[in-house]
């Protein structure tokens, strides 16, 4: 709400700056020197252009917030009456023309997904927009994380499986280098966010950053450099495969 605010109030300021520096549109020459005149222009075009860039992250922000599940108390104590009676508020329409999908047709669909040569760039799509919103529900704990959990399990794979596969997946070290494409020397908010999925944190020092893990840890150059992505990616995936085999040992030793 924020966001879109300010970025609201920064286009407007933006077109107004524009505007005043052009005379025969307002009728009005207030401003007479002409690299004065330029200077208003360049600093309205930044505004409005940063106003836009504002209320498009507003609307990434809003999509997350409109990640709903809920079970409808029906059928309650059937067998496997998850799949028709947990549901997931589809904001997007990419699932049912009425806004909701159940379990059940939600596995169905990305089950076909797979199937497809071209289908992961759809589930890419789907857990771009669902993922995030899930996995905060399931933090929260409570009813409500059943049914988000059980809709994760469903597009990240069940939390028993990841548990007794310790290696890192292709879907997950897929996920890791779409984020990590470029580097500018600190996390975007796309790679903070897939970190925190694994538990990954990052630590900003004077020299260098680090991604923690445990008792492991990446480190990364503050400097900005697009290349630099690719051996992220290798390093932070290495740190996960790492973290879950001294896991299982951890649980064996118990």
């Amino acid at each position: 709400m924020r966001a879109r605010f300010w970025g609201l109030l920064l286009a407007i300021l933006g077109i107004f700056l524009v505007l005043i520096t052009v005379p025969k549109f307002t009728g009005l020459a207030i401003l007479g020197d002409s690299s004065m005149l330029v200077s208003v222009q360049i600093i309205g075009f930044i505004f409005f252009i940063g106003g836009i860039l504002l209320l498009m992250v507003s609307r990434e922000e809003d999509l997350e917030t409109q990640v709903e599940v809920y079970d409808d108390g029906v059928g309650k104590g059937l067998n496997n009456r998850e799949r028709e009676h947990y549901f997931l508020v589809d904001s997007e329409r990419g699932f049912s023309a009425d806004g909701r999908v159940s379990l059940g047709e939600f596995e169905k669909q990305i089950r076909s997904y797979r199937r497809e040569k071209s289908g992961q760039k759809y589930i890419e799509v789907i857990r771009g927009t669902y993922a995030g919103g899930l996995h905060k529900i399931v933090a929260q704990g409570g009813e409500r994380a059943k049914v988000a959990r059980a809709f994760l399990d469903v597009l990240e794979g069940s939390q028993e499986k990841r548990e007794e596969d310790y290696s890192i997946s292709p879907d997950e070290k897929r996920d890791i280098k779409n984020a990590f494409i470029g580097w500018d020397g600190t996390p975007s908010r796309e790679q903070t966010e897939v970190c925190g999925r694994y538990g990954i944190t990052y630590e900003h020092g004077p020299k260098q950053g680090k991604f923690r893990l445990g008792p492991y840890f990446v480190s990364v150059s503050l400097t900005p450099s697009h290349e630099a992505g690719s051996a992220i990616t290798k390093d932070i995936a290495n740190m996960i495969r790492k973290y879950r085999e001294g896991d299982k040992k951890r649980r064996k030793a118990s």
